[in-house]
This record gives C-alpha cells, structure tokens and sequence, in this order.
C-alpha cells in the first residue's frame, strides 16, 4: 500500500464480520470475537488463554510454525527449486517491520489465525511498488468488504498506518488468511465454535480455584460424644495442627483424648468425576486444535512409538495446512505477476524435524552413497563452511564422480599419469 486507497462504491455490501457474527449467534455468542457456553462463562480470546490446553495448543502451533525459517526459492529451469538468496524479500520476511522479528511476526499471524480465525497483515510499498514492510494488523481492526463491483477492500484502523485514520485498502495490499469459512471471505473463529468445551474446560478450573481457597473439605474429623465449649474446640483445633500439620507433623502417631475419634475424610464419587472431566478436557481442547495430547503435555496415552506417530500426524494434519494456506497468500500478494509459478515462499520443515546427530549422519551417508548430496550441502545443512571440491557428486563403491547429466566420468585407461587426468578434468 503505497497510498490511501478508499473504496469507490458509495455502499459496500458487507460480506465480513457482521455476517459471520450474525450466523455464529445461534452458539449463544457475542459473535466471531467469543461467546456465552451454557456454563454461564464468558468465552472470549483472552479469558480462553487462561485454560491451560488452550494456551498450550496455540503456542504449539505458533512456536513451531514460528521457528520454520522462510525460504525464497526459484524454480530451475530443468525442473526443482533452488533457494533464491539474492531475491528481495529475503530482507523483509527476515526483518518485517521495525516492532518484529521473523519468529514474533510468524508467531503473531498464527496465533491470529488459530483463535480467531484470520490473519491479517498490511503490505507497505514505496512508490515503484516494491515491498518494504509487512504491518500485522489485528482482527479488531479490521471490516471485510466488497464493492458493488465485486472488489474485495478492507477497511483498517490501525494506529501505525496512516496517523490510526480508517482506511480503506485493495485486496493486493493485505495478506489475509483465513481457515475455516462460511462465505468464502472470511474464516470462522475456532474460538466461537468451541465455546461449550472452552467454557467447560474454565467452569472446573475456576471450579478448582474455588474449593481450595474456601477450603471447602475437610482432611479429616474429630468428634466425641462429650460436650465441648467454643474455647475447648479452639484449643483442640490449634493442638491438633500444631501436632500433625505441616512436614514434620506427616505420618506422626496421634494421642487422641478425651474418647474423641478421628475419621479421615475420603475422595468422593463427586471428586472423582471432577477429576475425570479435567483430565478428559485436555484431549477434547487438543481434538479442536488438531495437536496431538502430548503436546499439552498429557501423556496418559502415550508411549514412545504411539507418540513418535502423534508427532508426524500433527505435522501432516495440523501444521502443514496453515503453513500451506500462509504460503499461498503471501506468495500471492508479495510477488510480482511475473514472478507467480517461478518464485515460491516456503516454510523450512527441515529445521522443525531435525533429528539427533547419529540419525541425521546415517541419513547424510545414504544421500552422499547415492549422489543425492555433495559434501557441501552436508556441510551446509550442518551451518559449515564448504570446502574446495564439496560440490561434486559422488556414488558408492569406487566413489567415482559424475558429469553434469548424472552419469559416471570413467577413467581414461590409456592414461598412466593420474595427476595429469584430474588437471584436465579440472580444465575441463
């Protein structure tokens, strides 16, 4: 967005908010921002970032999507893409805006996007239309529009764009990705839709909270049969924690006078289930979000191999579709037309999978066995320098390299002097 740029059309239509909140209201809610539950609990983004699997599942998928480096690459003429070091966008998605980094402004577009649905970013332009700064811009922000015409804006008010003036801006100029949607311009808030279990998830938390505070049961009971004044049941109380309280008083034998009794109080049928529907919230919130249970770290179905495959599910169907969604937009919005089909960005997965150094070495001698990689690219993978002669390729056995089409260079065999062969390959 180099200048203001306002919508022609007189009035609108609105297609946005107002219509996604209007047909979210049947859930009880206060449309896309959250709603009621029938727990009588407030559902909103910030009061869901109070119970714990919620802030768990969002910062795993923000913290996971925000630490995959961003890669410009170009496709090669014979097929394949290579990194495009030298591409311009490099510096802006490295360095977006003088508030974030990479990682926060990643972190922050998806965390937009997995509570409320949609991500918003401003692309600022100078005056020959080249990229100099991405603006995120939260969904309270923003009013989704289209024109008379047909013409997608997006009306902003942001106190960093243009003095905090609403503006109207074009479709090209805002990075808007969205999830979930029911007219096809704007995502539904994940939040609105899991409001019964947000807000059951609360209620016991809150629940919780309440019965230890007010100390609602007891540990145990004295009782006798004899009659005790209010001064007798003070001195009583304050001698029995003095004696049995606290570490030192922990499994210490206990002189009971007077014919009282002690009768120690046991979890109920009640407490059980309270207990239960705690543990059962953790899997229910992690099903809303796509992560798998351990993630919230909640291991009580785990093991090695059934949490090994946890992980590759979460990557598959979880991480990859919102990587894929941001991918698509932002490559649509930041390159040029020219550029479409030949310049792709692409989140790095490499450095969310990596191995341990015993796998990824076994996986590197496979690579290097079978020309798929030079000793450079090793290297590289590593954060090594290269080293002179690394870019050849190589395959087992003899360890011969090979020629630019793929295939093995054979040795001369009417040559004797092998210093004088490796000169003229090097010529070559």
């Amino acid at each position: 967005m180099s200048k203001k740029k306002r919508s022609k059309s007189a009035s609108p239509a609105d297609v946005g908010f107002a219509s996604d909140a209007g047909t979210l209201r049947f859930l009880g809610g206060l449309g896309i921002d959250g709603g009621y539950s029938n727990t009588g609990i407030p559902v909103t983004p910030r009061s869901a970032l109070t119970a714990a699997p919620v802030m768990l599942a969002v910062r795993a998928l923000s913290d996971d999507i925000g630490k995959m480096p961003l890669l410009v690459e170009r496709r090669q003429a014979k097929g394949g893409w290579v990194t495009d070091a030298d591409h311009p966008l490099n510096a802006v998605l490295a360095r977006p805006n003088r508030w974030h980094t990479e990682f926060s402004f990643k972190a922050y577009a998806v965390t937009s996007y997995a509570m409320r649905g949609n991500s918003f970013t401003v692309v600022l332009r100078d005056g020959r239309g080249r990229v100099r700064a991405l603006v995120p811009v939260s969904p309270d922000q923003v009013q989704v529009q289209v024109s008379q015409r047909g013409v997608i804006v997006y009306q902003i008010t942001h106190p960093l764009i243009m003095k905090g003036e609403s503006i109207w801006v074009e479709a090209s100029d805002v990075m808007h990705t969205f999830g979930v949607s029911l007219n096809g311009y704007t995502g539904v808030s994940p939040i609105s839709v899991a409001a019964e279990s947000i807000g059951v998830t609360l209620a016991t938390q809150q629940h919780g909270a309440r019965l230890f505070s007010q100390g609602a049961r007891p540990g145990g009971i004295l009782s006798t049969d004899q009659k005790l004044s209010d001064i007798a049941i003070t001195n009583i109380s304050k001698s029995w924690k003095e004696a049995q309280g606290g570490l030192n008083g922990a499994h210490r034998t206990a002189v009971l006078e007077a014919g009282m009794k002690y009768q120690p109080v046991s979890m109920s049928n009640d407490d059980a289930q309270f207990l239960e529907t705690r543990q059962f919230q953790i899997p229910e919130i992690a099903r809303w979000f796509r992560v798998p249970p351990s993630k919230l770290f909640d291991f009580s179905e785990g093991h090695y191999d059934n949490v090994e495959s946890q992980e590759r599910a979460y990557i598959n169907d979880a991480l990859m579709p919102i990587t894929t969604r941001f991918e698509q937009e932002w490559a649509a919005k930041l390159l040029s037309p020219a550029e479409q089909g030949q310049v792709r960005i692409r989140f790095d997965y490499d450095a969310l999978v990596r191995a341990n150094q015993v796998d990824r070495y076994n996986a590197y001698q496979v690579g290097l066995n079978n020309g798929i990689l030079n000793r450079n690219e090793v290297r590289a993978a590593e954060g090594m320098t290269p080293v002179p002669g690394g870019d050849e390729y190589r395959v087992s056995v003899q360890s011969l390299p090979l020629d630019a089409n793929g295939q093995l260079q054979q040795p001369n065999p009417s040559s004797s002097n092998p210093a004088a062969d490796a000169a003229e390959d090097d010529a070559a």
